[in-house]
């Protein structure tokens, strides 16, 4: 059985926190609180102050664990130079599987099967759509 595991980005520090605990009640099992890496309890009257990021189950070629929003990329060459590819992480609800949106923008318009390209491809984290936005402002195409 697998452990889900999270981190959540807390607005008021513009940071992203792991989240070591989380508080669950009634009959339809509300989230109440979150606990922050930090020791900040975040409680139910003030949950729209984060968003929590789900880790996939797998990691990029460094090992490194890969969550719900995070930016990672491969090197391509582009017109004779080395350039790193974009792509953002989500789950799509409709497919039941993690994704990888590979469109300029990040508009989902183009969009691969993250265990495949993770299979075929050596991606590594980049950032995360939060923390570092820019990284997604001008992402290049990237086509396999």
């Amino acid at each position: 059985m697998r452990t889900p595991k999270y981190k959540a980005f807390y607005k008021p520090h513009n940071y992203i926190y792991h989240v070591t605990d989380m508080n669950f009640e009634g009959p339809d099992y509300t989230l109440r609180e979150v606990k922050l890496s930090n020791g900040i309890w975040v409680r139910s009257d003030k949950l729209d102050d984060i968003i929590l990021l789900e880790k996939t189950p797998f990691t990029d070629k460094n090992g490194e664990e890969i969550y719900e929003g995070d930016v990672i990329g491969d090197w391509l060459e582009v017109d004779g130079k080395m350039e790193q590819s974009r792509c953002t992480v989500y789950f799509d609800e409709m497919l039941g599987q993690w994704m990888l949106d590979v469109s300029f923008n990040q508009g989902r318009t183009s969009t691969y099967s993250l265990s495949f390209e993770l299979k075929h491809f050596e991606y590594e984290y980049v950032g995360n759509i939060y923390e570092n936005p820019e990284l997604i402002s001008k992402t290049p195409t990237h086509e396999h």
